[in-house]
């Protein structure tokens, strides 16, 4: 599966400017057999702990991932302020080319910046299947915690012959998809958790996170980028920008590959 990363320059609450910014790094893609594409957590307006400022972007930015995933013929997902039945969600939409909406609202609010006063925390793990892959949905904050973002065995013991009945035990997902507002000043914590995921979970983990300063009012942000792509052993597949520049690059994920590792080395079915 080949994937592109995302990585915009955000202004906060300025959607026309983001969307144009985020279109341009996607049309600039050399490769059109892409099978997803990812952005950020709230890449059109920026983050805020007051959902309203921001909630009048929702549809648009709902449309552009629409439209763009129609274009491509690929998936698009990234975050989004939404309201429904009066109450605010930090949700990551999952958008297919055939109009096929999934969507994951964020479990782990962010406390420290108020996020949870405002937002109300998703219940449920999220896992989408997308041609032949199994994608755990997370954003953010969610990053920190490692027993929610678990993945176990589902099936045990399965072969046609008999043989290592390591060969085909069947994990919960193939990758955990992580969108992102990090800032610079804790970008060692997103580094570093990726691979962690990555090890702990015999899981490709792709993170995608803004560029640029965002400025809120409340506070002023930077973030330098790094959105990676991070294979089963912890093992950098690809990198964007890592000085604050918007970037965009393309990453390969092997099935294969990652099954013959886990067959080699079934760490998945001693966990707790």
């Amino acid at each position: 599966m080949k994937i592109a990363l995302v990585q915009p320059f955000v202004k906060f609450n300025h959607p026309d400017e983001n969307l144009a910014s985020a279109q341009k790094l996607i049309e600039s893609l050399e490769d059109k057999d892409i099978d997803l594409i990812v952005l950020p957590e709230m890449f059109a307006t920026g983050t805020c702990s007051e959902p309203k400022r921001i909630v009048p972007a929702a549809k648009q930015a709902f449309d552009f991932m629409q439209f763009t995933a129609s274009k491509h013929n690929c998936a698009l997902c990234g975050s989004v302020a939404v309201e429904e039945n009066s109450k605010y969600f930090n949700r990551l939409y999952f958008i297919t080319p055939d109009a096929d909406i999934f969507h994951y609202d964020k479990h782990h609010l962010f406390s420290f910046a108020g996020e949870n006063e405002n937002f109300t925390a998703g219940k449920e793990r999220v896992i989408v299947t997308w041609r032949g892959w199994k994608l755990l949905l997370q954003v953010c904050y969610d990053l920190r915690f490692p027993i929610f973002s678990r993945n176990h065995i589902v099936h045990k013991n399965i072969t046609p012959n008999g043989d290592n009945p390591a060969v085909l035990q069947e994990a919960e997902y193939d990758a955990a998809i992580y969108v992102a507002s990090w800032p610079d000043s804790r970008i060692i914590v997103w580094d570093t958790l990726l691979k962690a995921r990555a090890i702990e979970n015999q899981c490709y983990t792709i993170g995608v996170n803004m560029a640029g300063n965002n400025s809120s009012e409340e506070k002023m942000l930077n973030y330098n980028g790094h959105s990676a792509v991070i294979n089963y052993r912890g093992e950098i597949v690809t990198t964007c920008n890592t000085e604050g520049k918007e970037d965009m690059r393309i990453a390969e994920l092997n099935i294969e590959k990652l099954y013959g590792f886990r067959a080699k080395f079934p760490t998945l079915p001693d966990g707790d």
